[in-house]
């Protein structure tokens, strides 16, 4: 990559971000959108709270970091009432 550095630097950043956003598109799985009812709750909140999180602050780690967190605590709290643990 640093051998490629002088041909790269000189790409605009508006033609990579409209490569980022068309890969972006064409990746996406549409037909998951009406999947979102037929998953378990909890897991289409993670994944709608990560992608809102993402967009909205154009932060992909902290979309990933709440996505994460989101996780830990339903898998926590389903856990805890198959354990029957009191809390």
């Amino acid at each position: 990559m640093v051998l490629l550095k002088p041909w790269v630097s000189q790409v605009a950043v508006a033609a990579l971000v409209a490569i980022m956003v068309m890969v972006s598109i064409d990746t996406f799985d549409w037909s998951s959108l009406r999947t979102l009812l037929v998953h378990p709750k909890l897991s289409s909140v993670v994944m709608v709270a990560t992608v809102l999180v993402t967009v909205l602050r154009s932060n992909l780690a902290l979309g990933v970091t709440v996505g994460v967190l989101l996780s830990g605590v339903f898998f926590t709290l389903k856990v805890a009432r198959l354990l029957d643990v009191e809390v």
